[in-house]
Formats: structure tokens, C-alpha cells, sequence
């Protein structure tokens, strides 16, 4: 029955969507190209550039002289993490400085699924529970949004 409802398919499709990168969440256009590739006009608007006077640079060089790139020594990291830390690190590098604003914008998202499932969550209790569990007054199980989940995510 629950399967047949189009604002719990809606809500499951979202849902997904949500959790891949770039999701349901494509406001802020394409992210600036990386530092390596930027002109210094880019870089400084972006944030990426970091003026130094010669005498911090030379005194960089001097106490790093002989020092060692930690993936020389370890070569592990990024490489070695799991998927989904790999995938979360990617995320959060290609949305740059918009991180917080698009997190907001997705947990909002989030609870705008949530709420939708409501009313569907009340019509299950009231058409499958028993009598004593509607009639309890305890917090009722919120069913419709934990089904969207598991069929979103295959659980």
C-alpha cells in the first residue's frame, strides 16, 4: 500500500537523489577551477590567494630544508579511506565555500520529505495498529519516513 502512494515514490527519489554528489542541490553553478589552474585575478577572488612577503617565504624554506613529505614516509590518506569518506572529502571540495549554505539547503530538503510523509505515517497507524498502541499517547513511530529511507537506500 505504502509503495502505491506518489508522495512516498516522490519522496524515495528524492532521497536518493539527495545522497549523490550534486544531488537535488545544482543552485550555485559550477565551482571555481582549482588553485593550481587559476589566474591570480581568480585566485583572489576566490579566496585561494595568500600574499606573502619574501621574508616569510624565506624563512619557510629555511625551517622546512630537509624536511620530508609525509606521503613520501606514509602513502596512505585519501587513497586508503573508505568510499563514502572519499566521496564526502570530494563533496565538500567541490562545493568550496558554498559547504554550509548547500548542507542548510539539503537538511531543509531533508525535513520537507519528512514532513510530506506525515499525514501517510498517521493514515498506516490508524489503518494497522491496534487499538491500544493508537490510543497510548506515546510518540508515534513516524513509518512512512522510515520505509522511504530503507527503499531509498536498499536497507
Amino acid at each position: 500500500r505504502i509503495a502505491r502512494d506518489a508522495t512516498w515514490r516522490r519522496a524515495v527519489a528524492q532521497l536518493r537523489a539527495l545522497a549523490l554528489p550534486g544531488g537535488l542541490d545544482e543552485g550555485d553553478g559550477p565551482p571555481p577551477p582549482p588553485l593550481w589552474k587559476q589566474r591570480p585575478a581568480e585566485a583572489i577572488a576566490a579566496g585561494d590567494f595568500l600574499p606573502a612577503a619574501t621574508e616569510e617565504v624565506d624563512e619557510h624554506l629555511r625551517q622546512s630544508r630537509g624536511a620530508c613529505h609525509p606521503r613520501a614516509v606514509q602513502p596512505v590518506g585519501l587513497a586508503a579511506a573508505e568510499p563514502s569518506l572519499r566521496a564526502a572529502v570530494r563533496q565538500l571540495h567541490l562545493w568550496r565555500d558554498a559547504t554550509q549554505a548547500r548542507r542548510k539547503r539539503r537538511l531543509l530538503k531533508l525535513q520537507q520529505l519528512e514532513s510530506s510523509l506525515l499525514p501517510l505515517s498517521d493514515e498506516l497507524r490508524r489503518d494497522f495498529s491496534p487499538a491500544h498502541m493508537r490510543e497510548d499517547g506515546a510518540p508515534r513511530l513516524h513509518s512512512a519516513w522510515l520505509g522511504c529511507i530503507a527503499r531509498a537506500f536498499k536497507l
